[in-house]
């Protein structure tokens, strides 16, 4: 459950994957919940280089924010909430891997975590 972020006792959360490039894909806001559920399908591209272990690869990193936008307002400053950091080597075997690329990779059973500072 995620912690209350608006004055409400609720948050307004959604999440964005972080990427590198700057290409980051993310969900839509779920209004006034501390437990959203998402039923949405993101696909981005990872690349791993084939000299580089499963275990060596960066975590794919989640991030929640609490979005302020409202109808009277759109405030383009989210708060961070915390993220769910994915290590690719504790849910993937190396065999998974075509041509340094996965092919699907199914985000199942995340929590998210705040032990992380945001970049």
């Amino acid at each position: 459950m995620l912690p209350p972020a608006d004055s409400t006792g609720t948050s307004d959360p959604y999440v964005e994957i972080w990427q590198p490039d700057k290409n980051r894909p993310r969900t839509a806001t779920s209004a006034d919940t501390n437990n959203p559920i998402y039923y949405e399908l993101k696909e981005f591209y990872v690349e791993i280089p084939k000299n580089v272990s499963l275990e060596e690869y960066p975590p794919v990193i989640l991030n929640v924010f609490d979005s302020d936008d409202s109808f009277f307002s759109k405030s383009s400053k989210a708060q961070y909430m915390g993220r769910a950091c994915v290590y690719l080597h504790k849910i993937l075997d190396d065999d998974q891997i075509n041509d340094g690329a996965i092919d699907k990779l199914p985000f199942r059973g995340l929590s998210i975590t705040d032990d992380i500072p945001y970049p």
